[in-house]
């Protein structure tokens, strides 16, 4: 009788734990279905994009180009043997307005 008692006890362990199971699951593929659809219906960030100063970006080519024009002189200085010491500062300034217009021109 012990033996007929735990045995049925054991087989309804194993009915309700799998139906609980199963149930778990579903819950579990009912929340990521939700989430999926919340996030579906959020709209995509906006990012504010900085309006494009066109004047500056033509004075920032234009000192560019100056600035591109002396550093041809200057290396004729250094072909010569003279080291101007401003060069390296406009080779700095070079890059730092090349990167700007680029990073502006991207936008």
């Amino acid at each position: 009788m012990k033996i007929l008692l735990s045995s049925f006890f054991c087989v309804s362990l194993l009915v309700s734990g799998s139906a609980m199971a199963q149930n778990g699951e579903n819950g579990h593929v009912q929340a990521n279905a939700a989430t999926i659809r919340g996030e579906q219906d959020v709209p995509p960030p906006v990012s504010p994009q900085a309006k494009v100063d066109r004047a500056q970006l033509q004075r920032e080519a234009d000192e560019l180009t100056l600035l591109a024009q002396s550093v041809r002189s200057d290396m004729q200085q250094v072909a010569k043997g003279v080291f101007p010491h401003e060069l390296n500062q406009k080779l700095k300034r070079i890059e730092k307005l090349s990167k700007r217009l680029r990073a502006d021109l991207g936008q």
